[in-house]
């Protein structure tokens, strides 16, 4: 029996088990009687940006997708 630990860095987090094992626990353990695959899956952390809207001349509407950003003049 072999316990295996998925330890993300630099901000991922765990994403999920595939092969031998599955599931979000971040342990799973395996049974070793034979050569078996195991993929531990990762997500990037989350990126955010600033956004600066300057409404010098004209109009207009300003708007987001995902929601979020809703302005105008």
């Amino acid at each position: 029996m072999v316990t295996l630990t998925a330890v993300g860095s630099g901000g991922s987090t765990f994403g999920g088990w595939s092969g031998g094992c599955s599931g979000l626990s971040l342990t799973c353990d395996v049974t070793m009687n034979s050569a078996t695959f195991v993929s531990a899956a990762f997500n990037p952390p989350a990126v955010s940006f600033d956004l600066n809207v300057d409404f010098s001349s004209g109009t207009g509407t300003v708007t987001s997708d995902p929601l979020g950003i809703d302005c105008s003049v």
